[in-house]
């Protein structure tokens, strides 16, 4: 109970405070998270041209970090226009914290890593067997700091689920979907607060940096360390993943439940999210990884920015339609060719660049009428309110052609113009 006045009285003087005040915090965080990506990148940019510090195909090389680094700016850019919309929202804080937690990871892993690469050069560093998956792990030991950077880095990434999933949960308005949904949040405290308390007496290889956290209580390998790490694993990380899980859920939830503005607001979300997981799954070679990963990513902040402050919100429908329509053609298209060169060889062999020339030409000649077909097949489905607009206008221009009562046309056009533009007003002049 005196925990929750708590709350309630730092909550009362939050609000209460000018906006101006709340302004200057905003701008004071932005400084810091400017801050270290800076750092992130002068130190980043010393270890371009020295040898990998550690050999694991997951912890980047300085081109790389750079890259990711630059992800950042978009999660800070977000956080401060809408902390200075609304500043007293928690939406738009929650941003900048994520920002603030994602950039002082980079700049961790990116130090640790150059201390790492120094420390090889050395001749200091210690590597242990290959690790999962075949990857080399460093133990890390010739290096105490490391060690404690790594564990760091590991508590700002729980402290960055732990925001996705209130972000995820707080979409559009800054409130949960109902009283219902705090069952989530308290998933999400209960796992945040197990991996600080267990991440610091219990051993492991660290998630930032793969060297071996500084503060096990067990010896590595033995039946504690293997105990330690299936509960750490699989109860507690498990956990916050499920609470992530659970704040994606209820954005399903709200774009079911919702219509009007929320809906178009949850589109934009839900697009951005779709661009991203297939960056989870498929590694692209070399820097281009990063560079893949860091654009799919900023595309989420991108689509919140432009969801929240309403910037060409209804054009969610044609961008929606218009990805599925091309991606729709070029699929189509593909299979034209490959199954033309395929049939043309067979019919035509020891005439391959015949084949390649005519079968190009003729998904040269069917691009445009397929194109037409797929467009329209897909707004039909995708995005309806144009497609019925087209079908009112036809219908109009129809009836126009062939009337000349002008009370009549007149009343047809206030009809069309207020069923597809749908205005608040509507008012009609018509020249002699």
């Amino acid at each position: 109970m005196g925990q929750g006045k708590t709350v309630d009285r730092l909550t009362g003087f939050w609000h209460r405070a000018p906006d101006s005040t709340r302004r200057r915090w905003a701008g004071l965080w932005s400084f810091v998270v400017l801050g270290l990506l800076i750092a992130t990148l002068i130190i980043a940019g010393q270890t371009r041209g020295m040898p990998p510090a550690i050999p694991d195909p997951n912890f980047p090389g300085a081109d790389g970090l750079i890259v990711f680094a630059l992800g950042v700016v978009p999660l800070l850019a977000v956080g401060w226009l809408l902390t200075n919309r609304a500043t007293a929202n928690p939406y738009g804080w929650l941003w900048l914290l994520l920002a603030l937690v994602v950039a002082s990871q980079q700049f961790i892993q990116v130090l640790a890593s150059f201390l790492l690469g120094r420390s090889q050069l050395a001749g200091e560093i210690r590597i242990a067997v290959p690790g999962p998956d075949g990857y080399v792990i460093g133990t890390g030991e010739s290096f105490p700091v490391v060690q404690w950077l790594g564990l760091v880095g590991d508590y700002l990434w729980a402290t960055g689920i732990l925001v996705l999933g209130l972000l995820l949960l707080m979409f559009p308005d800054g409130r949960l979907p109902s009283p219902r949904w705090r069952w989530v949040v308290r998933i999400l405290a209960w796992g945040f607060a197990g991996l600080m308390a267990l991440g610091w007496i219990g051993g492991g290889i660290s998630g930032t940096v793969p060297v071996r956290r500084p503060t096990g209580l067990f010896a590595p390998d033995s039946i504690g360390d293997r105990v330690f790490l299936f509960v750490f694993d699989g109860v507690v990380v498990l956990s916050l993943l499920l609470g992530l899980l659970a704040g994606a859920i209820a954005l399903i939830v709200r774009f079911r439940r919702s219509g009007g503005i929320e809906r178009q607001q949850i589109k934009w979300v839900m697009f951005a999210g779709l661009l991203y997981a297939p960056t989870i799954f498929w590694d692209a070679p070399g820097i281009w990884d990063a560079v893949v990963e860091t654009t799919a990513t900023a595309a989420v902040p991108v689509a919140v920015a432009l969801a929240v402050t309403r910037y060409r919100l209804y054009e969610i429908d044609r961008i929606l339609s218009r990805t599925v329509a091309y991606g729709l053609l070029i699929a189509l298209l593909a299979s034209i060719y490959l199954v033309g060169v395929f049939l043309l060889q067979a019919l035509l062999p020891g005439q391959s660049d015949l084949v390649v020339a005519a079968t190009t030409l003729a998904v040269a000649a069917l691009f445009n009428p397929v194109r037409v077909r797929v467009l329209a097949v897909v707004d039909r489905r995708f995005n309806r309110a144009r497609y019925n607009a087209e079908q009112v206008v036809n219908g109009f221009s129809d009836r126009l052609r062939n009337e000349v009562n002008i009370d009549l046309v007149t009343s047809d056009v206030g009809a069309v113009v207020g069923r597809v533009l749908q205005p608040d007003r509507l008012s009609l002049w018509i020249r002699d």
